[in-house]
């Protein structure tokens, strides 16, 4: 099953109560929960609610990417005239891409399984393995904790060389631009 839906299974409360598997007499005891997710933690004898990365970590990937691109378009901006406010916007910006990289590369690793596969959750019960499993994710969710943790770093290096940039111009050095545009930087 693609990500959305399994999260969909996880937020809908009793809709897919059918499917709880609870004509089994060993899990009846967990079919009086009022939603899934604390049906799922009665029937793995939690005491906290599992946490569900796999719903998190793609709203924090989109905006990790968003991030992202904007740094990109911030330090490529030439502006000559305006002392270190771009450099600094940029700073900023790539410390929050930096930030929502490494928390989308973080929480991805949390994904709690249900062995909830294509689209079997349509047609038979769920089968609840209680326990985080990372490895039977999909290439899709791998290839965005890849990407994540690539934006996360890249991001840390921006930040990095925006903010010697900034301090640069701010106590004696100078960022001048070289024939193609670039900033350079001399102390």
């Amino acid at each position: 099953m693609d990500v959305k839906g399994e999260c969909d299974v996880i937020n809908s409360g009793r809709e897919y109560y059918s499917r709880w598997g609870c004509e089994n007499a060993e899990l009846k005891s967990s079919c009086n929960a009022s939603t899934f997710k604390e049906m799922v933690k009665r029937r793995c004898h939690l005491q906290d609610d599992p946490y569900y990365g796999q719903c998190v970590s793609p709203v924090l990937s989109i905006s990790a990417g968003a991030a992202g691109m904007l740094v990109a378009l911030l330090v490529a901006a030439p502006c000559c005239t305006c002392g270190g406010t771009i450099q600094t916007m940029a700073s900023f910006v790539a410390s929050s891409a930096f930030v929502l990289g490494a928390a989308t590369f973080i929480t991805s690793f949390y994904a709690f399984d249900h062995n909830l596969k294509d689209d079997s959750f349509l047609k038979t019960n769920f089968e609840i393995s209680c326990e985080y499993n990372y490895s039977a994710s999909t290439s899709d969710y791998k290839t965005m904790t890849a990407l994540a943790f690539i934006t996360a770093f890249f991001c840390m290096v921006t930040a990095a060389e925006q903010c010697v940039m900034v301090v640069g111009n701010y106590f004696g050095g100078s960022s001048k631009r070289d024939s193609l545009g670039y900033n350079t930087f001399s102390v």
